[in-house]
């Protein structure tokens, strides 16, 4: 169609769509984050010093066995 008036909506809609659609995205990504953030601060970082010995458990006992093996 070469009528330019109906180009210019049609590219006027095209830029509508895809900046709505990125900032819906944008937004999604904001709420994992924050809800990410959230976790960390409230449920890993106060158990986070039970999660380090249970490491450093793990890694001993990963480390003895292994040596036994040889």
């Amino acid at each position: 169609m070469n009528n330019k008036f109906v180009q210019a909506v049609g590219v006027a809609s095209i830029a509508y769509v895809f900046f709505l659609s990125l900032s819906w995205a944008l937004s999604a990504l904001t709420r994992a984050t924050f809800g990410f953030t959230y976790w960390m601060r409230y449920t890993l970082q106060p158990n986070s010093w039970l999660i380090a010995i249970a490491l450093g458990v793990v890694w001993l006992l990963w480390a003895v066995s292994s040596r036994r093996e040889r």
